[in-house]
């Protein structure tokens, strides 16, 4: 349990750093758009968007290496254990879609999940 609290922390953690991060250097361009607004907010809206994409994979190598580790729970339904399987499970817990063909077993790797919602 401990090891997945530590793991939470370092994505959650290392999320906010990258939100903050992106939007803060987004608005720094964004300053500066005298001319052709349109242009920066879709610039803007397409920076968050690459932001999350950022997230979710790395939620993703989290889960991984949370269920390789053997101390965390698991996974359970039409799921490989690999990356790919990992980041899909991450983009569906990240966009609230629910759950639906991967679900998590009971363990700590319930908790991790919970805090990402």
């Amino acid at each position: 349990m401990l090891l997945t609290l530590l793991i939470t922390i370092l994505l959650v953690s290392l999320s906010v750093v990258i939100h903050y991060e992106a939007l803060y250097h987004i608005a720094g361009y964004m300053a500066h758009a005298h001319k052709r607004p349109r242009q920066w907010v879709a610039f803007g809206v397409i920076g968050a968007l690459l932001a999350h994409v950022v997230e979710i994979w790395l939620f993703a190598v989290g889960y991984y290496f949370l269920i390789h580790s053997g101390q965390a729970g698991a996974l359970r339904g039409d799921f490989s254990l690999g990356l790919q399987d990992c980041g899909y499970y991450s983009y569906i817990t990240y966009t609230t879609l629910g759950f639906g063909d991967i679900t998590p077993r009971a363990g700590p790797c319930d908790f991790s999940l919970g805090w990402k919602r």
